[in-house]
């Protein structure tokens, strides 16, 4: 059954810059269906916590199958998808711990009174 996907490659949505951190651009071989993602993006609250949630699920499912297929005579290897959803993982892990390291500033100041003065 197939996924039902769209990508725009402007990025004009967050589902948009999801697909592309990911990888998942090309129809018909989405590796999402939009409504994974948009329900992702709802659930997660952020594109980068979205990333790393589906790209955690990839190597999930993935790690699962064979990483070497050989059919009628053709290879195909495909060692190398777990490493990358691996990167893609730790840099979306490094982006949102840096984010949360940000010193909160506040555009207004108060002071607080001294106990003497309640």
């Amino acid at each position: 059954m197939a996924l039902a996907g769209t990508f725009d490659e402007r990025l004009t949505t967050d589902r948009d810059r999801v697909r592309f951190a990911i990888g998942d651009t090309d129809d018909p071989t989405w590796l999402f269906a939009d409504a994974t993602i948009d329900a992702v993006l709802a659930s997660e609250g952020s594109v980068q916590a979205a990333v790393l949630y589906l790209a955690r699920g990839l190597i999930a499912r993935f790690a699962q199958q064979p990483v070497v297929i050989t059919a009628q005579g053709e290879t195909q290897d495909y060692r190398d998808r777990l490493t990358t959803w691996q990167r893609i993982v730790d840099t979306a892990e490094a982006a949102i711990a840096a984010a949360l390291e940000q010193p909160v500033t506040s555009r207004t100041s108060a002071s607080v009174p001294s106990r003497a003065t309640w």
